[in-house]
């Protein structure tokens, strides 16, 4: 999935590109370029999927007691993930074939049917199918969102637009569970979904002119007789497997060995075709999508139980557990926002590994806090903070770099496989903290439990620093002044 984090500085720090700025455009003549209208309209949907998400965790509990489905309780989280996989590589293909301008329109649409679904789901069931509608719907924007950035901006404006769009990730961790609790406190949780809807319409009619001319002057890609387009069922294949595995996670039992296996090979058959041609930068792009893959689910695997990790081990309230994780959201600022400095020289695989060394560094800190209660909250405080920093680094670093290694025939695919890289990372290793979590915390203390489940996401960390360390060199793009 994709965070999924505020923005730091002055806004003069971070310029939007403007269509008479000649270094502003790739490719595309200064008419068809991106006019601030289309740019704010792409920032105001992420800003809209990224709140969506975080005010979801806030009253699920209160959506599955009135709805009578706790039973069904994770699958309103997985299915989004779901949606999200699948519409990331349907949409990647589209996008190469019609250009990115009709993917953003659908991913709208898609949106908001999910989230008036939701909105005024009678049952369980209609909630979970506007959940998947939702993760279609917010794939699609994420995709469209992410070629626009490659086809319309020149290099020298793509590290300050996903420093924005970073920033819109994750500004909602600081408003965004007190906002949810407040709205289904005083109207209900239903309002979740509804008060979304009305800035991704306007968003829609703000962006529905430039959106049009899009369609008609950003034509496809030349097309790649050497680039293979992605079969759809490949997409679905992938989505079912990390379902299975999601399902043979939550349940240990004589079936959930036959849910792995059948998902395990669903995966290993389609995964395959979702990746970039390996040969020449498809080498370093694979590598690059498994830095996202390992990072995702070293951070979000830690993420899902740190909470209940400080409630049982640290006395802590619900919402002084939940509020503690926004810290994160100060350290993935940071590092998106440098990231994008012209003074910082590193190479961008340096900046990976760097990346991966915090992010470790600060699961493995949180792995110690589990263990010993005589480590300082602040500690872990500070810790969380270097999680969020190494995600901030590798982020946008990782999406800048598929950019950069892609031809534009390819742009849609291998952006495609670059989120669904995350977005399994995220299903995969959150399901096996869950699995470690169900096999081992009514016999273990709770200190131990608790330790062991976030230190096999440490375990993760590590992999992602020796992967990055598996990075050829990889040059930075002109960078901008600030």
């Amino acid at each position: 999935m994709t965070r999924r984090r505020p923005l730091i500085g002055r806004s003069s720090d971070i310029e939007l590109p403007r269509p008479s700025e000649p270094d502003g455009l790739a490719g595309v003549s200064e008419r068809s370029g991106p006019s601030r209208a289309l740019t704010i309209s792409l920032l105001v949907c992420v800003l809209a999927i990224a709140f969506e998400s975080l005010a979801v965790y806030t009253v699920m509990p209160v959506v599955a007691k009135e709805l009578g489905g706790l039973d069904y309780y994770a699958w309103a989280f997985t299915l989004f993930i779901i949606g999200m996989m699948f519409a990331t590589v349907a949409a990647g293909r589209l996008a190469d074939r019609f250009g990115p301008g009709y993917p953003l329109a659908g991913g709208l649409v898609l949106f908001v049917v999910g989230l008036l679904a939701g909105g005024y789901a009678p049952s369980m069931s209609v909630l979970l199918v506007g959940r998947f509608v939702q993760g279609l719907g917010a794939g699609t924007l994420n995709l469209a969102a992410m070629v626009l950035v490659a086809r319309l901006y020149a290099p020298v404006a793509r590290a300050r637009i996903m420093t924005w769009m970073s920033a819109c990730w994750v500004l909602p961790a600081f408003f965004a569970p007190a906002i949810g609790a407040w709205l289904a406190t005083h109207f209900g949780w239903q309002w979740v979904f509804r008060a979304v809807v009305p800035g991704v319409v306007i968003a829609g009619i703000v962006s529905a002119r430039p959106v049009l001319r899009l369609g008609r002057s950003l034509s496809p890609a030349a097309p790649d007789p050497a680039v293979r387009p992605v079969p759809v069922w490949a997409a679905a294949a992938v989505a079912l497997g990390a379902a299975g595995i999601q399902l043979a996670g939550q349940h240990l039992e004589l079936a959930s060995l036959a849910s792995l296996a059948v998902a395990v090979v669903l995966l290993a058959v389609s995964l395959p075709r979702l990746m970039p041609r390996r040969h020449g930068s498809g080498r370093d792009l694979w590598t690059v999508i498994g830095v996202r893959l390992l990072a995702a689910g070293a951070f979000f695997g830690a993420e899902s139980f740190t909470p209940l990790m400080l409630t049982e081990t640290r006395g802590l309230d619900t919402l002084a557990a939940g509020t503690a994780l926004t810290v994160g959201s100060v350290g993935w600022t940071i590092g998106s926002w440098l990231q994008a400095r012209p003074w910082i020289t590193l190479r961008r695989d340096r900046l990976l590994q760097l990346g991966g060394v915090v992010l470790c560094g600060g699961v493995c800190a949180m792995a110690l806090g589990a263990y010993l209660a005589t480590v300082p909250l602040v500690v872990m405080a500070l810790a969380w903070t270097c999680c969020g920093l190494g995600m901030g680094l590798i982020v946008p670093v990782t999406t800048l770099t598929t950019i950069q290694l892609s031809g534009d025939a390819e742009q849609g695919r291998n952006n495609s496989s670059l989120q669904v890289g995350e977005a399994l990372g995220n299903s995969l290793f959150s399901g096996l903290a869950g699995t470690i979590f169900a096999a081992v915390h009514a016999s273990w203390p709770v200190s131990s439990t608790f330790g062991a489940v976030i230190g096999a996401m440490a375990g993760v960390g590590l992999a992602l620093v020796i992967l990055t360390m598996r990075l050829g060199p990889l040059a930075n793009e002109a960078s901008a002044p600030a």
